[in-house]
């Protein structure tokens, strides 16, 4: 058995090797929603808006090709003081909307917002 052994794999250009016939994340995002609106740990994201409560813009490094992606937006409260459901909205090529809404379906701010984009970079 062989062992092949890299640091580095680049293309015949000098950049990133292409993967063929896989689709990772393009985009993924951990954020505090709530108190400080800190981003604790992202992937091709470049910033987070703070719209209005519960409303936030993931502004993307590297755009889509379309707006036609998935993208997927979860909230937690480190609370635990009630239920979260979250979804997506307006999205384009270089960013998308998310909102983050209680059990009673009002608009609220929460700990722990999650996202995550699958689809083909431009």
């Amino acid at each position: 058995m062989s062992t092949l052994k890299a640091d580095t794999i680049q293309n015949t250009s000098g950049g990133a090797a292409t993967l063929t016939k896989q689709s990772a994340a393009k985009m993924w995002s951990d954020f505090d929603g709530n108190t400080s609106n800190t981003v604790m740990g992202s992937f091709n994201l470049s910033s987070v808006d703070d719209l209005a409560t519960g409303t936030f813009r993931h502004n993307l490094t590297n755009s889509m090709s379309d707006a036609h992606y998935s993208a997927q937006h979860t909230a937690t409260d480190d609370a635990a003081t009630g239920t979260s459901t979250a979804a997506v909205w307006n999205k384009l090529s270089g960013s998308f909307k998310g909102e983050c809404r209680n059990v009673a379906g009002t608009l609220k701010d929460r700990d722990s917002c999650l996202t995550v984009a699958h689809g083909d970079l431009a």
